[in-house]
């Protein structure tokens, strides 16, 4: 609120992210011109601009035309979407949680800005459990049939809550930053903890999960 405000900040990241998923719709169409044809590609090479005629060659006349439109889309979000990752990050510069954040291993800028952007501040949460369960790093229970029908009278089971996973209801961008800084994390102090999670025992996508809320535990 005031001059305190992170409202420039919120503006610049949805702008940023709405960048970010056109350009991967853009990816996700072109890819598929190439699936549904079975043309075997590596990486990003059908998009690179130097191998495009290449690329085109291989399509039928009839949809290289869309292809091109395609790419052209593509070439155009681009340079926009570099724009919004640099106006973004200057953006968040200016706070002085960004350079306390940033040095955590594996967030870096971009990632900075959008904890920035969605967190806005540590005291929405008295605990890390509390933004756990904002991230979707909370286990839910549930139970059924929780009471039945003896001799005409209804009484409870004894029978225990089971476990269903994570929660559904919670911020998807801080979800997708937590995830994809401990999909990263492949040397340094939080590869030791995974690593040390693995050798106790603990199934691979268990050790992530754990892994993920370390680092959103820190950043708080």
């Amino acid at each position: 609120h005031g001059q305190h405000s992170l409202r420039t900040l919120q503006e610049l990241a949805h702008a940023y992210q709405y960048i970010v998923c056109d350009c991967t719709r853009i990816k996700n169409r072109i890819t598929a011109l190439f699936r549904a044809r079975a043309i075997a590609y590596r990486g990003d090479a059908h998009f690179r601009a130097e191998n495009r005629n290449q690329w085109l060659a291989k399509l039928e006349p009839a949809v290289q035309l869309r292809t091109q439109l395609l790419f052209a889309q593509l070439d155009a979000l681009l340079p926009l979407r570099a724009q919004a990752e640099k106006a973004l990050v200057k953006e968040a510069r200016k706070h002085e949680a960004f350079s306390l954040i940033s040095s955590i291993p594996y967030l870096g800028d971009i990632r900075t800005a959008l904890i920035l952007s969605v967190m806005l501040t540590p005291f929405r949460f008295r605990s890390k459990r509390p933004l756990w369960c904002y991230c979707g790093f909370a286990v839910v229970t549930s139970t059924s049939a929780d009471y039945k029908l003896v001799n005409g009278i209804i009484i409870k089971t004894n029978k225990h809550s089971f476990t269903r996973g994570l929660n559904h209801n919670f911020n998807r961008t801080l979800k997708n930053v937590f995830k994809s800084a401990a999909n990263a994390a492949n040397s340094g102090v939080f590869k030791q903890y995974y690593d040390a999670l693995l050798a106790k025992g603990m199934k691979d996508n268990l050790a992530r999960l754990s892994l993920a809320r370390k680092i959103a535990s820190i950043t708080l």
